[in-house]
């Protein structure tokens, strides 16, 4: 039983350090990159006086897909 529970444990750690490692190799997820780009509060505040800016980003990306994405 010894042994099993090491092969086990062994098996774990390496599937763990495996994901670790994929993960690392992958873009970073779309809330992530949205974190990164900066404060996006400012983009959904309607009393910022640009409404341009919203109206382009709204084109792209519906209101509540980028709320979501803040919160």
């Amino acid at each position: 039983m010894d042994l099993f529970d090491r092969c086990l444990a062994e098996t774990e750690a390496r599937a763990s350090r495996d994901l670790v490692e994929f993960r690392a190799t992958l873009p970073a997820p779309p809330n992530e990159k949205v974190r990164s780009s900066g404060s996006w509060d400012s983009r959904l505040d309607p009393t910022v006086q640009d409404p341009y800016l919203r109206a382009t980003i709204y084109q792209r990306i519906s209101r509540e897909v980028l709320q979501r994405a803040v919160r």
